[in-house]
């Protein structure tokens, strides 16, 4: 487009934008509406719903629909239509009533997009039409609906021997989802063009006495079709069917040749066939399918799936998974024994102990977690004696498995740990304590405290961060105080994490004791500790002694804490709030002034401040105010945001300001 022609596309918008409301401009409005701009046609569509009634300009959309050569035009006017809504259905029914057909199929897509029961009349009547489209299109619509009353229409329709009509009838009918359908569907399967939308609709139901009629199309000539009658079975199992059902109905159609009609699916470029025929192979549980699921594993993306089949077949025959776990490569053994947990089955209980004493890393861990759901207390001693193991990933799944045990733990053992020569022992040691806490009586809890505080003076530091962590545990009212008292001793800890971490578990508990020593916290030397003390200071949002301290924050010399304190103030919603935000857009370090932006996101009134931003020279601050501006969400907002669109280069900021305006 040329700059003359921009220029008197902007010549036209600030007029529409000026004037919209009067008659006046209504001429103008409506040539907008036939312009090639899209800025344009939105501009003066905008307007006309926005400040006029319908009846001033219904006509004219009605009009624009028989633009044969102007596609944009037609494209506004269903827009706008859409937009009104159910207020001008009436118009539009009495508008179908006309010669030209692609009018007609315009206004059964524009209605059946609107929806609602008032649309059905109209529908039911477009079934009807001379048109092929329209009638299409008018049953593409019922369907969405998903109105129990036009079954009978759309059965009618398949019947009608209209394969044009009939295959989106077999689709609706799947959607709408009334029972009564079913033989329609099943006879569909008799007619080739209808096969795979009547097993899509099938699909749907999953209805058990259907399969029979399904499971015959996985031998069909047409791999489509085949491919089709895979991704069904999956969807009945999916849905509730038994795998015994499933594989009783398949056998009795194929006998002993179902290994060797699924088997080839399973190399599908579909990835959607390809999971169905992996998923068919595990639930067959033939053994002969474990060498292909195990070659299978080597696929990252496949590995899901293939371990869902390996469960299946885990479940009916679980001594062949103690076979394979002996001789496959290391790789396969981590998925095998992985499976073997998720089954949680006391039968592999003997195994998953001898596996915690394994070499591989991978497979301690996955024996803990396995031995963790079966949830026997025999196991306490052999995965306690695994708290000081070096791999953190096992220490993870070892103290995972030992909290669902953490009944069967005795306390005293888990307090004399707490004296261990290993800090990681004396770590895992008080996580678990903190676990306890959550289950024990008055007694053992003053027990376990006490030895808790003590434990707050570890020369470790990430067993102080772990008594933090535990004592948030007391968050009962009762406890409430012994939770403060250890924790403002954390405060005071050498270790930065650890007095974050005590920062982090006081915010979760908002009240004014607890406040009254977090702000203290702002003079920390740390501004870590200051950063996360302002971002916890936002749980405080009811408190003025919390905005006052984000306030003086905002004067820290770490750019890092004054962003934390920006955000934390957002919350606040208040004139004082908002002000101290304003101030800080114009600081010269971009990152803050950027924050300080998408900050007044909470605050419309201030659009006229952040509106200058739009301009800045750097493209990260530009699209900070657009997002903010779009977050307004109002008529004078999106308006500067399609001014802005005009003139902006940067690829990311339009497609924000794109986004923001609905525009594709």
């Amino acid at each position: 487009m040329t700059e003359g022609n921009e220029q008197i596309i902007e010549t036209k918008r600030r007029e529409i934008l000026r004037s919209c409301g009067s008659e006046e401009i209504l001429p103008l409005l409506f040539e907008s509406l036939k312009d090639s701009s899209w800025r344009l046609r939105k501009t003066a569509l905008d307007c006309l719903i926005s400040s006029y009634e319908p009846e001033n300009y219904i006509q004219e959309l009605i009009k624009l629909l028989y633009l044969d050569d102007n596609a944009g035009a037609r494209n506004t006017a269903i827009e706008g239509f859409i937009r009104l809504g159910k207020k001008v259905l009436d118009i539009l029914i009495d508008s179908f009533e006309t010669d030209n057909s692609d009018v007609r199929k315009f206004i059964i897509d524009i209605i059946g997009t609107i929806g609602g029961r008032e649309t059905l009349p109209l529908l039911l009547k477009a079934l009807k039409d001379d048109d092929d489209n329209v009638r299409a299109s008018a049953i593409e619509y019922l369907g969405r609906l998903r109105e129990p009353h036009v079954v009978d229409a759309l059965i009618e329709v398949i019947h009608s021997g209209d394969t044009w009509t009939a295959y989106p009838a077999v689709l609706a009918l799947g959607k709408i989802g009334d029972r009564r359908a079913i033989p329609a569907l099943i006879e569909a399967l008799k007619t080739r063009p209808l096969i795979e939308p009547a097993l899509k609709s099938l699909a749907r139901f999953a209805q058990e006495d259907t399969l029979r009629y399904i499971v015959p199309f996985l031998n069909d000539r047409r791999r489509s079709v085949q491919e089709e009658a895979i991704k069904t079975i999956e969807n009945f199992y999916q849905k509730g069917i038994s795998e015994d059902v499933i594989i009783k109905g398949m056998e009795a159609e194929f006998h002993g040749s179902l290994f060797d009609i699924i088997l080839p699916h399973t190399k599908s470029k579909n990835p959607e066939v390809r999971s169905a025929a992996i998923l068919i192979l595990g639930i067959l549980k033939d053994q002969k399918t474990l060498p292909y699921l195990l070659e299978l594993l080597e696929e990252p993306e496949l590995l899901d799936i293939v371990k869902r089949s390996l469960l299946y077949i885990g479940r009916s025959s679980p001594e062949i998974l103690l076979e394979l776990i002996e001789r496959e490569t290391p790789h396969r053994r981590r998925i095998l024994t992985e499976v073997i947990a998720e089954l949680r089955n006391p039968f592999f209980y003997e195994k998953l102990l001898e596996l915690l004493s394994d070499l591989d890393g991978h497979v301690i861990s996955s024996a803990a977690t396995g031995i963790g759901y079966i949830g026997d207390e025999r196991a306490v001693q052999p995965l306690l004696g695994l708290l000081g193991h070096p791999y953190p990933d096992i220490q993870t799944a070892v103290v995972e498995a030992l909290t669902r045990l953490k009944k069967h733990i005795r306390t005293d053992q888990l307090l004399r740990m707490l004296g261990d020569t290993n800090p990681i022992v004396r770590k895992n040691a008080v996580i678990l304590l903190g676990e306890k806490l959550k289950m024990a009586n008055t007694e053992e809890t003053d027990l376990i405290v006490r030895n808790l505080e003590f434990s707050l003076k570890d020369p470790d530091q990430e067993v102080r961060k772990a008594v933090v962590r535990a004592i948030s545990n007391l968050s009962h009212k009762k406890a409430r105080s012994e939770l403060k008292k250890i924790l403002y001793v954390a405060l005071t800890d050498e270790a930065v994490e650890v007095r974050i971490q005590a920062i982090e578990t006081l915010g979760a508990f908002p009240d004014s004791d607890i406040l009254g020593s977090l702000v203290v916290m702002s003079n920390d030397p740390n501004p870590n500790v200051r950063a996360k003390l302002a971002r916890v200071l936002s749980n405080f949002k009811d408190y003025k002694t919390a905005l006052e301290c984000l306030i003086n924050l905002l004067n820290d010399p770490n750019g890092y804490v004054v962003t934390q304190s920006i955000e934390s103030l957002s919350f606040f919603r208040q004139k004082k709030a908002r002000d101290s935000i304003l101030k800080m857009l114009s600081s010269n370090d971009r990152e803050i002034q950027r924050t300080a932006i998408l900050s007044l996101s909470g605050f419309p009134e201030t659009l006229d401040v952040v509106k200058p931003f739009l301009n800045h020279k750097d493209w990260a601050t530009r699209l900070a105010a657009v997002q903010t501006l779009a977050s307004f969400n109002s008529a004078e907002a999106l308006g500067l945001l399609e001014e802005a669109y005009d003139k902006e280069e940067d690829p990311t900021v339009r497609k924000a300001i794109q986004e923001a305006l609905g525009v594709q």
